[in-house]
């Protein structure tokens, strides 16, 4: 289907096989940490270890996913996307019974980064090919259908969390989850298409190369103001999904069911934004759905200023805010990732890796930044910090929406 590189634009079942394939591995890699979120009083219980953390166990997911991004975009770029994709997920899969074994903190955060690694396959090949395998408006619908099936993951894996930690011991999740890991590796075996160019001749992989093409592409100032600013707007929901234990556990005082089903409304949002960004009419320039997404990023700065008056209800109002930055990353995220991985002329695998370890790290910094701030100031810290951080992402949002709207007009007259 690939091979002649003819982009699709049809979806239909035989087209979606593929992502369908991919969004399985996608979701067993993020409820591998929604899952375990209820659970991880009982960790720190067990191994007797601080607060501090149950934070850190996210913290040291998205360190995982930094680790091979580097390395698997210039990779798949050389030897293909589906034998590096299918290595992962066989990887990723066999890490989550390992930690099964897990005897102290140290080990089982040890584990938690190996199995962060997943995230590396996601970003740095899953996503590549899918960019590659759909042309410009079917790529951003498929990927908002990705997120859909993907966002089930921290919709039901907390509540699913909270009951088999009422019933079982923490390490049954993983277990569970271990089980729907390998059936996504044969899926990937059977629907995975290979989609990168080849090259003639075939082009030598060594350190020199790997650091030539990021150095290129880092010299590249639209990728690298289109990649801070996506990873500007997922600042809320990382910041959410890591320190709502703290929050709506320790501090709230809810128990695990409950702090399920207050996931609900949150990934609810980022549901909903997704379905409305896969009905956009055709007519719409791919832009205008990220234009719109600032109506409620901005909404969700405002409904976190009633916690300095009323601070006993911190809980519900960060609730009500972490909503509204939901509906706006599911509204905008698949059409800025698209932006992203056409902001320069280099390839798919390397742009797709370098977004990743942009948004890795970022994630890693922005999370221990608000993990000490809640600590320190609570719910006022996280409002000076995600004001900033909102209103550096709008700085950025209207050069990379003029940059992408003007590139695909001298496409279209091309």
């Amino acid at each position: 289907m690939q091979n002649n590189l003819e982009k699709i634009s049809v979806l239909n079942r035989k087209t979606l096989m593929f992502p369908l394939a991919i969004v399985l591995f996608e979701f067993c890699v993020y409820i591998a940490n929604d899952m375990i979120q209820p659970g991880m009083i009982a960790v720190i219980t067990e191994f007797n270890v601080d607060v501090s953390w149950v934070a850190r166990s996210l913290t040291a997911y998205l360190i995982g996913g930094m680790l091979l991004t580097w390395l698997l975009g210039p990779l798949s770029d050389r030897m293909g996307r589906r034998p590096v994709m299918i290595f992962g997920a066989v990887m990723f899969a066999v890490s989550l019974l390992l930690i099964l074994l897990a005897w102290d903190i140290q080990s089982f955060m040890l584990l938690r980064i190996v199995q962060g690694m997943g995230l590396c396959y996601i970003m740095a090949v899953g996503y590549a090919a899918i960019q590659e395998a759909f042309e410009d408006k079917a790529a951003i619908k498929v990927m908002a259908m990705m997120a859909n099936v993907a966002l089930l993951a921290p919709l039901v894996g907390p509540v699913l969390g909270a009951a088999v930690i009422s019933v079982w011991t923490w390490r049954v999740s993983f277990a569970l989850i271990a089980v729907v890991a390998f059936l996504s590796v044969v899926g990937l075996y059977f629907n995975m298409p290979e989609t990168r160019i080849k090259q003639v001749p075939p082009q030598r992989l060594s350190l020199g190369s790997v650091l030539d093409d990021y150095r290129k592409l880092l010299m590249e100032m639209p990728f690298l103001k289109a990649a801070a600013c996506m990873t500007l707007f997922g600042v809320p929901i990382i910041v959410w999904i890591g320190l709502s234990p703290v929050i709506l556990m320790k501090d709230a005082a809810m128990t695990p069911m409950q702090y399920g089903l207050c996931q609900i409304p949150v990934i609810g949002a980022l549901v909903v934004g997704n379905v409305l960004l896969m009905r956009v009419p055709e007519r719409w320039p791919a832009a205008r759905p990220l234009a719109l997404s600032r109506i409620p990023l901005l909404l969700g700065v405002v409904l976190l200023v009633p916690v300095v008056l009323w601070p006993q209800q911190a809980a519900l109002w960060i609730i009500l805010s972490m909503t509204s930055f939901a509906f706006s990353q599911g509204y905008g995220f698949a059409v800025m990732y698209r932006f992203v991985m056409t902001s320069a002329a280099h390839g798919a695998g390397v742009m797709g890796a370098a977004v990743g370890m942009v948004m890795m790290a970022g994630y890693a910094v922005e999370l221990e930044l608000a993990s000490k701030l809640y600590e320190d100031y609570h719910a006022v810290g996280l409002l000076v910090m995600l004001m900033i951080f909102a209103g550096l992402a709008l700085l950025l949002l209207p050069g990379v929406m003029a940059r992408a709207t003007a590139q695909r007009t001298d496409t279209t007259a091309g």
